[in-house]
Parts: C-alpha cells; sequence; structure tokens
C-alpha cells in the first residue's frame, strides 16, 4: 500500500470515529444526526463562527434541543494556505442558541498551546485584537495562562458590561483548551483533539450550557 493510500485511509478510519462519538452522544440527548451537510445545497443552518469559510466540510451534524437550549454539533474540516504551505484542519464545533436575543460583542477566547488552529483566521480578520489590556475587571492568573481575549476595541464598553471575573475564572477552568466565542446570540465552543471522545465531547458540551446560563442571567 502507498504512503498516501496509508494516510487516506486512516483519514477515513478518524473521520468514522469521530462520527461514531458525536452520533452516540447526539441519541443520548435526544438530538437528530444527519451525517454530512453541503453549506451550498442543503437547507439547514450553517453552523458559523470564525472557522466558517467557502471552502470548509460539515460532517456528522446533529441538531436539537437539551437542557433547555437549542444546540447544533458539527465536525469541521478545511485546507487553509500560509507562507509554510498548506494545513489540513479539523474542529468540532459545538453551537448554543442564547435564550436572550440582544447581540452580543464579538469577542474570541483563543487557547494557549493550540494558537496554530486558528492562526489562518485571524490574519483574514485584523479587526479582532488582543484586548486583556483593556478590560476593567481582574483576570485570574489561570484565565491569562490558558487564554488571549480578542475582539473589538470600539466595542470595549459592551465586553466590561458582559463579562465579571467569575466568568472568566469559570472559562479559565473548565473549558481549556477548547476556544470560545461569542458573536450575536450565539456561543460556539471549537474543540481541536484528534482523538474526540464522548468524555471530551460531553464535557465541553456541559460547561457551553453553564456558561449560557450566566451569559443570560448577565443579560436579565
Amino acid at each position: 500500500m502507498s504512503v498516501l493510500s496509508l494516510a487516506t485511509l486512516k483519514k477515513v478510519h478518524a473521520t468514522r470515529r469521530r462520527g461514531v462519538v458525536i452520533r452516540r452522544l447526539s441519541n443520548k440527548l435526544g438530538l437528530l444526526y444527519f451525517g454530512t451537510v453541503d453549506q451550498n445545497r442543503d437547507e439547514h443552518e450553517v453552523i458559523r463562527g470564525i472557522t466558517t469559510s467557502i471552502t470548509h466540510t460539515d460532517r456528522h451534524y446533529s441538531v436539537g434541543s437539551y437542557d433547555g437550549y437549542d444546540i447544533a454539533i458539527v465536525d469541521r474540516y478545511d485546507t487553509t494556505k500560509h507562507a509554510a504551505g498548506v494545513t489540513q484542519q479539523n474542529w468540532c464545533i459545538i453551537e448554543i442558541s442564547l435564550h436572550e436575543k440582544a447581540p452580543l460583542p464579538p469577542i474570541f477566547f483563543l487557547p494557549a498551546h493550540h494558537e496554530a488552529s486558528y492562526t489562518h483566521f485571524f490574519s483574514n480578520s485584523r479587526h479582532l485584537v488582543p484586548i486583556h489590556d483593556f478590560l476593567q475587571m481582574p483576570l485570574s492568573e489561570e484565565f491569562r495562562t490558558r487564554y488571549t481575549l480578542y475582539g473589538l476595541p470600539h466595542m470595549m464598553q459592551s465586553v466590561n458590561q458582559t463579562f465579571l471575573s467569575e466568568l472568566t475564572r469559570g472559562i479559565g477552568a473548565h473549558f481549556w483548551p477548547a476556544a470560545l466565542e461569542l458573536k450575536e446570540d450565539k456561543l460556539y465552543i471549537t474543540l481541536t483533539e484528534h482523538r474526540l471522545t464522548e468524555t471530551v465531547l460531553g464535557s465541553a458540551i456541559e460547561s457551553a450550557l453553564w456558561l449560557a446560563d450566566a451569559l443570560d442571567q448577565l443579560k436579565d
């Protein structure tokens, strides 16, 4: 078997394993599993966020309601080009729709030591800049060592009204190495684990539900 064929076979097996994990957990949560979806032709709401592109492929798409929130899960694949060459990227994304529809300021929590999975998108989104120094709240040492916060400087007043020290402490303690993103009325949790497990995915969903509830309470 050629090296290329072996690499392709490994990729197919990895995709299937991830699909089994997402399907099993989706069944346990009562979500509907659709498999691969085409962002250009299928009639479904595309999970957006910073990893959205015109070239991404979404597999193992699941959607439904759990614990009072609308949830969607997808395994996203894309090829990104940069100065060093071409990189195959893979993210498992959890989308939570917040109850309060008032738009949130766009903000991205970049996990330390996993920056390479998102560098391409920041090079194309130069309006997002590090905003740690603009925050009025104190940040825990755990949060500072695990995340860099990106946002829009002109929306710092809204960010300061949205986040409290307790929230950033919880994020630093429970989410790393996942990336987090808030945009309008959506919360996105993005995982880059190569060996996705039900434990990892289930824990990320529970943490996402905690944060969604906390954000909704702040907006009441």
